[in-house]
């Protein structure tokens, strides 16, 4: 669901890295003319188109991946066209009736649990805490549960959507968090990114078969190796930024701090409406702004 927040902010890297080279390449070859003349650039035209070519093949190249990156990972989450998801159907989580077994036992003081019983337990627990509790929030893909998930914590504990309240409190956190932030984000679409270069090196069978399985080795490797790993370590940082930051929120916003954790999500969820559609009420009063 913030697949499009951090899209604008990739593209818009790209786009600036692509506007600096463009000139900075005119630049140098008028420094070449500048320097030799004409006869000098005709010179060196050999080794300068094929050095310039193979630049601009390289750079070309690794834009269309950077603008092709995002919309991968959106639909390696699991963001498919309608007609796709009615054929998908959700089910239990798979493990969730062996913990639910495991709990009771556990909450009961069973003499006969083994300790491979309650390791059992925690790992059942942490993969199930990768999966929307809910069967409407799941989705098709391992990396948009775990993605889902932590976009749906934020509103199951603090009544804030994740998608609503973001955009705001991202300019509230602290360069630190946003730094961390973001360089998971880049772990997360540097995985596609080698994804989508293995895909491509598929091509290269044309002229070597052994291309074929390395290219899918790699794709292989990053979407189901590299990138479920790297979505936890960002939806982990996510939580946390709504754990830690919210209250700055709240007061940018002059609302009244919550007293208690169920008083927290009522003002959590009147917080997302107003943020997302407004209000003319006269309740709940501004506090004075914070200095």
């Amino acid at each position: 669901m913030l697949t499009k927040f951090w899209e604008a902010a990739g593209g818009k890297l790209a786009d600036r890295w692509f506007g600096l080279a463009v000139p900075a390449l005119l630049f140098w070859l008028g420094g070449v003319v500048a320097w030799g003349g004409v006869s000098t650039v005709d010179s060196l035209a050999a080794r300068g188109l094929v050095l310039a070519g193979g630049l601009a093949v390289v750079g070309g190249s690794a834009v269309v991946v950077g603008r092709l990156t995002e919309p991968m990972l959106h639909v390696v989450e699991g963001y498919w066209p309608l007609w796709a998801l009615r054929l998908w159907r959700p089910g239990a989580p798979v493990g969730d009736a062996r913990f639910q077994e495991l709990h009771g036992r556990i909450a009961a003081g069973d003499p006969s649990l083994a300790p491979v019983d309650f390791a059992e337990y925690l790992r059942l627990d942490r993969r199930l805490r990768r999966e929307p509790a809910v069967p409407y929030r799941r989705m098709p893909t391992r990396v948009g549960n775990i993605l889902r998930t932590a976009e749906s914590l934020p509103f199951d504990k603090y009544g804030l959507d994740a998608v609503v309240v973001w955009p705001r409190l991202w300019l509230l956190l602290p360069d630190t968090a946003r730094a961390e932030l973001s360089a998971a984000r880049q772990a997360m679409t540097g995985a596609v990114g080698a994804g989508l270069w293995g895909l491509s090196f598929v091509g290269f069978g044309v002229f070597a078969l052994w291309a074929v399985p390395v290219g899918l080795a790699v794709f292989g490797l990053a979407l189901w190796g590299w990138l479920p790993g790297r979505a936890r370590a960002f939806g982990d940082l996510l939580e946390a930024a709504f754990d830690l930051y919210r209250v700055r929120l709240y007061e940018q916003l002059r609302w009244p701090l919550p007293a208690n954790p169920a008083e927290e999500r009522e003002i959590g969820l009147a917080v997302t409406r107003y943020l997302w559609r407004g209000s003319d009420a006269a309740e709940p009063t501004f506090e004075p702004p914070v200095r």
